[in-house]
Parts: structure tokens; sequence; C-alpha cells
């Protein structure tokens, strides 16, 4: 398998799709494309010192407040979530 056609499989499982239809679009055994995405380092991001968690409001369309989360520190912006909410909170510190 070419590095390419890995590149594409990972590229295509991005979406929320699953291993089934993206064996059948690209003609591979379901085995095949969980191989592929196993290899897949995502690497580890390491927390800083202090973290700061703060809401502020945004124009994603969706939710009326984000969330962003910095390193106080370093002044740095580590991520910013779609909404401030108990369950996406839970769901991107899990």
């Amino acid at each position: 398998m070419t590095n390419r056609l890995s590149a594409y499989i990972i590229d295509k499982l991005r979406d929320a799709v699953t291993y089934t239809s993206v064996a059948r679009e690209m003609n591979l055994s379901v085995n095949t494309v969980i191989r592929v995405f196993g290899v897949v380092d995502y690497g580890h991001k390491n927390l800083p010192s202090a973290l700061s968690i703060d809401e502020f409001k945004g124009n994603t369309g969706g939710e009326k407040y984000q969330c962003i989360i910095t390193d106080p520190v370093k002044r740095v912006v580590l991520d910013i979530l779609p909404a401030r909410t108990e369950v996406c909170l839970t769901k991107y510190f899990a």
C-alpha cells in the first residue's frame, strides 16, 4: 500500500464515517482500513504548569458562547472549544 493511499484513508476517516464505508469506497477490506488507522501517531500534548479556562461570546453559528483554554504563563492559546457546556468540557478532558 502506498503512503498516498494511507494518507487518503486517514483523510477520509477524519469525517464521521465508518471503517466499512471507507473500505467499500476504496475497495479494501475493513481490516486493512483499521490497520491503517491504527498506525497513526497522534502524539500526546504535555499540559502546562498552569491552565486557564474562560468563556467568550463567539460567532461559530452553533453555541452563543465558546470556551478558550490558555497557558497563562506562556500566554499561549492552547485550544478553543465550540461550547462551554459541561458535556463539551468533559469530552475534551476525557
